[in-house]
């Protein structure tokens, strides 16, 4: 899963490894930053965040509706050269008990370029019950369907 947001001069592009995600998961993913401009530019902070997210409230551009489960720092004081384009890959681990996507949120994957409440980019994350939990749920649903 892969999402491109540009904030001129900057292209910030987030990807996570894969489309859909279990309870109790690891999350791999890398954060690329490009510099379009024929400046030097710096950053007061970069840093990654897996955030609960209710889709009303994110709609509206309220910053309640993140909150945010971990985060990761990846650089203090940051300084990009014109054209020059920087990688940072980063990591999660998703708890047992992590809220799975529904009608009223998701998980999302979030990136912070200053120290702000709503985030300069995110993508929404599925994130699916754990498999176990999936198979007594298809055995319930063939026992009331064939009953």
């Amino acid at each position: 899963m892969k999402g491109t947001v540009f904030l001129k001069p900057l292209e910030y592009s987030i990807e996570a490894v894969g489309e859909k995600w279990h309870q109790g998961d690891k999350l791999k993913g890398s954060l690329k930053i490009k510099n379009h401009s024929s400046e030097k530019i710096e950053l007061p902070v970069l840093k990654v965040a897996l955030c609960e997210g209710n889709y009303k409230k994110i709609k509206a551009k309220d910053a309640k509706g993140w909150n945010a489960i971990s985060e990761n720092l990846l650089s203090e004081a940051l300084t990009i050269n014109p054209s020059e384009e920087k990688d940072y890959a980063f990591e999660f681990k998703l708890s047992e008990n992590s809220s799975i996507t529904d009608k009223n949120g998701s998980l999302y994957l979030a990136f912070f370029d200053k120290d702000e409440k709503i985030p300069a980019g995110h993508i929404e994350l599925v994130i699916e019950p754990k498999v176990v939990i999936q198979q007594i749920l298809q055995i319930l649903e063939s026992f009331l369907r064939f009953k």
